[in-house]
């Protein structure tokens, strides 16, 4: 276990900090005791709650003038701005936002002699197949820009400790998972298969919780850990759990197989057509190919190297949290984000 630091009068830059996990991450550090300067976008309308220890500053990622205010006299990064989904961006935007962004950061970050630098990853930068590359446009950017702060850290310029969160459930969540919360509580879904298809989750107190463990860590560096909650989902299981909490019976009959391959390739033939036109249809925004294929193939990972270098626990998980996420989601927005 090594030794933590008082949080005591540390300044922590939060980018994206009016993202998914960043609006959490800035409540729980500072009900901790830091100081947060929250770094969001000029067009974000999203004002956090106001705090004496709380500065919310707005700009842009691109802007090197800018990043250099953002970094000054600053103890510690949590970099988490980017774009999260291709469907609404191109693969360009992918790239300038999610890999030049950082490696502008990590360039003001260094002028400005900050000590620590932590980057939110996705395990979608993971590289499991035999060609050693992550498989989605997403991946392969977060893995682009972990390249950027592992070279900062070989180069001894700052401490840097990389985070790779799986998918990540909680009050104001987005993605597919959200997608099928909403379908089903609006009696818009589609009678699954019994998928038997496991997945893990995390909770995004528990994100914050293993940030917060990195920044108070003294020696903890050039390190990737990935987080989880420690439970293996079956999608049938969630589906069950969701369908329960909607008060509504499951399916007595379900799509075959087959059907539900023909259903994602159909949608997204579909999107991407009217996509010709600058037509968007947000029903079916985050559904396709992807969405059968995260369907129908395992994909777990295991927390056991950052809960033996940190003691990290998890101290929830999706079933324990369903009700809040609930009442914490957003009609009006279910299933895209442009930030973490």
């Amino acid at each position: 276990m090594v030794a933590m630091l008082q949080s005591g009068a540390k300044k922590i830059l939060v980018t994206g900090a009016t993202g998914f996990i960043g609006r959490h991450l800035c409540d729980h550090l500072l009900g901790r005791g830091f100081i947060v300067r929250a770094l969001v976008r000029e067009s974000s309308t999203t004002i956090l709650k106001p705090n004496k220890n709380l500065e919310q500053l707005s700009g842009d990622i691109l802007d090197p003038n800018f990043l250099l205010k953002a970094c000054k006299d600053i103890d510690a990064i949590v970099h988490l701005a980017g774009l999260a989904h291709v469907i609404r961006s191109t693969h360009e935007q992918l790239h300038k936002i999610n890999v030049v962004g950082t490696e502008l950061l990590l360039a003001a970050a260094n002028e400005q002699k900050v000590e620590r630098f932590v980057y939110i990853s996705s395990s979608l930068a993971e590289t499991k197949n035999s060609q050693g590359v992550a498989t989605t446009a997403y991946g392969r950017a977060k893995l682009a820009a972990e390249k950027l702060v592992i070279s900062q850290q070989k180069a001894g310029h700052m401490n840097c400790v990389i985070l790779r969160p799986v998918n990540v459930y909680g009050p104001g969540m987005k993605g597919n998972l959200a997608l099928l919360i909403s379908l089903i509580f609006r009696r818009l879904s589609l009678p699954l298969p019994r998928l038997r298809t496991l997945l893990s989750l995390v909770g995004v107190n528990d994100v914050c919780d293993a940030i917060c463990l990195v920044i108070m860590s003294e020696s903890v560096c050039d390190k990737i850990y990935t987080i989880t909650d420690g439970v293996h989902y079956m999608i049938s299981d969630i589906e069950e759990a969701i369908y329960k909490q909607a008060g509504r019976n499951l399916p007595t009959l379900r799509v075959p197989l087959l059907l539900l391959y023909v259903t994602c390739l159909s949608i997204e033939s579909l999107r991407k057509f009217v996509g010709i036109f600058g037509i968007r249809i947000r029903l079916i925004d985050s559904a396709g190919m992807k969405t059968y294929k995260n369907l129908t193939k395992d994909n777990l990972f295991g927390n056991e190297e950052i809960t033996r270098d940190l003691g990290f626990r998890p101290k929830t998980n999706f079933y324990q949290s369903l009700a809040q996420i609930i009442e914490g989601m957003d009609s009006s927005d279910n299933g895209t984000a442009n930030e973490r």
